[in-house]
């Protein structure tokens, strides 16, 4: 047989240098795929914030299962002139993959002027927290702050309020779903820019690698929401170029229609807002939105 022509060869060998230069980068992503799901910024001290005008701050902090300090705070309404409900809902925060607790500061504010008090810790690995963040971490670390929530500060189950942006919708489903499953349902779930899975999401952004080969830290909170009793908020930018629309609807789609209680769920589109600025870009229809869903799934008490 006659060997090929050298011209020949080269689409031959540039197939093979393709075919080879994708799995080193399938390799080095299979490897470092941490690095690019957490972007913790982290700092040596975070004390509490001490000049706000519309709250105040203290610190939180309690241990994990495997003996590390989680430091959080807890964001209260500044007193003024008007009574305040004596119980009001506290919301249980969970922030997404990148900063630290001090980003979400708007977020706060939004939260207290639709009459919740805030309660956030930073995951292992960001702001003052020791360790490295993962997925199963973090679902135990999320745990632990409920238990800090409900047996040392006391703070009654229905009360309590788990809110999850972005990533962090994937923390919050995941324990609103072992709670409801072990009767300890919370007095209602929202989730904020967040995906139906990790793998959804990552396919989105890279169609051409074999995502659900190689990743490892999946916040699949589409397999665990039908166990989600409580009453469920979605509320989603439809600019979103980070988490796209149609992968929370995906999850909204996979929640129970009623709550136990018989609150339906809802999901709230915010035509101006991307992932990053929905503070900034719909503050008062997501204020509305948190407003009404707090008195329904929260109702206030004198």
């Amino acid at each position: 047989m006659r060997s090929l022509t050298p011209w020949l060869l080269w689409p031959y060998r540039g197939a093979c240098l393709l075919a080879l230069a994708w799995v080193l980068v399938c390799m080095v992503l299979a490897v470092y795929q941490r690095r690019l799901i957490y972007h913790p910024t982290q700092v040596a001290e975070l004390p509490p914030p001490a000049t706000l005008s519309w709250g105040t701050v203290e610190p939180l902090q309690f241990e994990t299962v495997d003996g590390l300090t989680l430091q959080g705070w807890r964001v209260r309404p500044r007193k003024s002139g008007e009574a305040a409900p004596a119980a009001p809902p506290v919301v249980l925060y969970f922030p997404g993959n990148a900063g630290h607790r001090e980003y979400r500061l708007d977020e706060f504010e939004l939260l207290v002027r639709s009459g919740a008090e805030v309660c956030c810790f930073d995951y292992r690995g960001y702001g003052e927290n020791p360790g490295s963040p993962t997925e199963a971490d973090l679902h135990r670390d999320a745990r632990a702050a409920w238990n800090h929530l409900t047996r040392s500060l006391k703070i009654p189950e229905r009360r309590i309020v788990l809110l999850g942006e972005s990533l962090g919708g994937g923390v919050a489903t995941h324990l609103a779903a072992d709670l409801c499953t072990a009767d300890e349902v919370p007095g209602g779930l929202v989730l904020r820019s967040t995906f139906n899975t990790l793998t959804s999401a990552a396919s989105w952004h890279f169609p051409w690698l074999p995502v659900n080969w190689l990743l490892r830290d999946r916040f699949e909170s589409q397999r665990c929401i039908d166990r989600v009793a409580c009453p469920v908020l979605c509320l989603h930018g439809e600019r979103d170029t980070i988490v796209p629309v149609e992968l929370g609807r995906q999850l909204f789609a996979a929640a129970p229609a009623k709550s136990a209680n018989g609150v339906a769920k809802e999901f709230v589109s915010l035509p101006q807002a991307d992932h990053n600025d929905v503070v900034q870009a719909e503050a008062e229809r997501v204020l509305q939105a948190l407003e009404q869903f707090l008195s329904r799934a929260v109702p206030p008490r004198g």
